[in-house]
């Protein structure tokens, strides 16, 4: 048995002893000995269970969150109790509501661990009822409601918020973000999926806290802006700005105000001498060869490199730094090690005061998302002017974020309106690319083999029920087609995820990959007749290793970068314009027509055949010319202060041109 394995198991043993004595806690209505164990049973490494539980692990967890349920709603939170720690649940610490975190999100860990308890509740939250009760009874009600209910039933957000105390507001609204919109985790339905992205929009448009009452925001909170980006085509710019600038802000600043004060290690100290030398630093914890980040970033970043920028790295031990540095970038870039047993935010903290502290003239993040520190560091002016790239293609939201590097062949006209920050075009995709590995194999089928193969290698994050759906009428429509799905699933994700999928997809042949080797990957597209590719989020790293195997693709184009590089990238190597849908429909029928036509298959094949052409066109050999470009232009055009957020397009070696609004 390995470290890790013995860890895990004394993990869950101690689990199951805890539950044990909480149920008899619980039996003896003893409330601070509920409390007491509830703290021990709500202590675990929250990202092993969702992704790497076993079976009997997940059993464990979802009975000790069974009895940390009835421990919350019949003592602790029991309708007319006399004890008062259910304050320490509801009402916000010095540090914020986040430091609830794990007890708001009881009925995430039981839907996520197979309990049906959320399922089966009688609990409510009715805004004429809580607008009857007493503060002290308004909170219990609250905290019963939200233990054990996720995003399964209809909550009338602006009614609740106007019934409530303005001292409990912060948790409900961090339960909405970081519970209600991101659980059920997984492939949701229609309605579903609808009812969370409209909780959030409903909050971003109340923006409660941004006046008067002060809120705190949990971690999960910027889930719920990650996933809604991944589930829905509307714009998220307003979400975000109250996400990012007002509470994910917030709450960084009450860690920094309250926090222990930690001094940089020496790897940071040497790491930001660097940066000081050369006036830039570049934040990103991917930056290696083989991640997404790094992989369409990095060619942009060519100048900065050779002006010996330094690249931050933050992320929680483990990792070597062989594995972790870019090979270009080795000599410039420094690890900052969070401690495990933090949240990522103690430790932004301490890094983001050593990075303000050198007073630098350009930081860029080439990726702001929720998974990581970058989130918490974009909410801080920590240089004099900052800007974000295409690692994701969102705003980050942060009234500190200046720019936003995007390019001119996937921005719609209007684009301005999806971003916090002003929008500068680069001429193309506004990313480039490395090269993909070589296939080990040559295509061996003829174009007219009886057996038609599809394949995705969507991560489940961009799998819908309409997606899934859209699939299954594809192959369905094919007797002898099959799909081979290579979603990147963890074996926990397999068993949590493969029923739903499996119900939206129906009696259709897939078959479905977790993580293998990038090669037999590379070597199944060779084989491929198509790839299908997702909405509302696309692809792009993924698009060139399909494109460079030589199998066509069927896209879609909507009104935003996140779901436009397919179709700049197959306009770019000359592929017909109906494999570029704009609807459901069209996508079927495009995927369908190629299948029906062995002939047009032999065509689109013929199109890709050389590799070499196929990567010259899809990348941009001058990007970080113009990159350099427009780095110049935003240094000397200073910080934004809210000036209006035209775009801006650049090109190395002319004028910028402002394009109208």
């Amino acid at each position: 048995m390995s470290a890790s394995e013995a860890e895990v198991l004394e993990a869950v043993k101690h689990a199951a002893k805890s539950a044990t004595m909480l149920q008899m806690a619980v039996l003896a209505g003893d409330e601070l000995r509920c409390f007491e164990l509830l703290r021990e049973v709500m202590r675990f490494d929250a990202n092993h269970i969702e992704h790497h539980a076993s079976s009997e692990e997940a059993k464990v967890r979802c009975m000790a969150h069974e009895v940390a349920d009835a421990a919350l709603r019949q003592v602790v939170l029991a309708d007319g109790g006399a004890g008062q720690t259910w304050k320490l649940l509801v009402l916000p610490s010095k540090l914020g509501v986040m430091a609830r975190a794990p007890w708001m999100s009881n009925a995430r860990w039981l839907r996520l661990n197979g309990s049906d308890l959320p399922d089966t509740n009688d609990e409510r939250l009715e805004a004429a009822a809580l607008s009857r009760l007493g503060f002290a009874d308004q909170g219990r009600a609250l905290g019963r409601y939200c233990v054990v209910n996720d995003g399964a039933r209809e909550v009338d957000i602006e009614a609740v918020l106007a019934a409530l105390d303005a001292r409990l507001k912060p948790f409900f609204v961090d339960w909405v973000l970081g519970v209600y919109c991101v659980s059920p985790a997984g492939i949701l339905g229609d309605t579903l999926e609808a009812r969370q992205n409209q909780a959030m929009f409903d909050l971003a448009r109340l923006r409660p806290g941004s006046k008067g009452t002060p809120l705190a925001a949990s971690p999960l909170a910027l889930g719920a802006l990650y996933d809604s980006a991944y589930r829905h085509d509307e714009s998220l710019r307003d979400g975000a700005r109250w996400i990012s600038g007002t509470l994910s802000r917030r709450i960084f600043e009450q860690f920094r105000t309250h926090g222990e004060k930690v001094p940089p290690t020496d790897e940071v100290t040497a790491g930001l001498a660097l940066a000081e030398d050369s006036g830039a630093l570049v934040v990103c914890p991917n930056w290696r060869d083989n991640h997404v980040a790094y992989r369409c970033m990095a060619p942009l970043l060519e100048g900065l490199r050779e002006e010996g920028a330094a690249v931050c790295m933050p992320h929680a031990k483990g990792a070597a730094a062989a594995e972790r540095f870019a090979a270009d970038w080795r000599d410039q870039s420094f690890e900052v090690h969070f401690e495990s047993e933090h949240h990522f935010l103690v430790d932004s903290v301490h890094l983001a005061d050593a990075i303000g502290n050198k007073r630098l003239d350009f930081l860029f993040y080439p990726e702001v998302t929720p998974s990581n520190s970058t989130s918490w560091l974009a909410t801080q002016r920590l240089a004099r002017v900052q800007a974000a790239g295409y690692g994701v293609p969102v705003t980050s939201g942060s009234p500190q974020l200046d720019y936003f590097i995007g390019g001119a062949e996937v921005e719609a006209p209007g684009a301005e309106r999806h971003y916090s920050e002003q929008l500068v075009l680069l001429p193309g995709f506004g990313v480039s690319t490395t090269p993909p590995p070589l296939p080990t194999i040559q295509r061996s089928r003829p174009a007219d083999d009886a057996e038609l193969r599809l394949v995705s290698t969507a991560t489940h994050r961009k799998l819908s029920v309409a997606m899934l759906e859209s699939w299954s009428a594809i192959l369905q429509a094919q007797p002898h087609a099959r799909l081979d799905l290579f979603p990147a699933m963890l074996p926990r994700d397999v068993e949590r995820l493969a029923p739903a999928m499996a119900g939206a997809l129906g009696d259709v042949p897939v078959d479905l990959h977790p993580y293998v080797e990038r090669s037999k990957i590379l070597d199944t597209l060779v084989e491929a007749d198509l790839y299908l590719d997702t909405y509302p989020f696309g692809g792009f790293n993924s698009l060139v290793e399909v494109l460079s195997c030589g199998c066509p693709i069927v896209t879609f184009e909507g009104n935003q970068a996140r779901n436009r590089f397919g179709a700049a990238m197959l306009r770019r190597v000359g592929l017909p314009d109906f494999l570029i849908a704009r609807t459901h429909s069209d996508y079927i029928a495009a995927a369908t027509r190629v299948l029906n036509d062995p002939g047009l298959r032999s065509e689109l094949r013929a199109r890709l055949a050389d590799r070499e052409r196929v990567l010259a066109l899809l990348a941009d050999p001058d990007m970080a010319a113009h990159f350099d470009a427009a780095r110049q232009w935003m240094l000397e055009r200073g910080p934004r202060a809210g000036r209006p957020s035209a775009p801006v397009m650049m090109r190395a070696g002319d004028r910028p041109t402002v394009l109208s609004a």
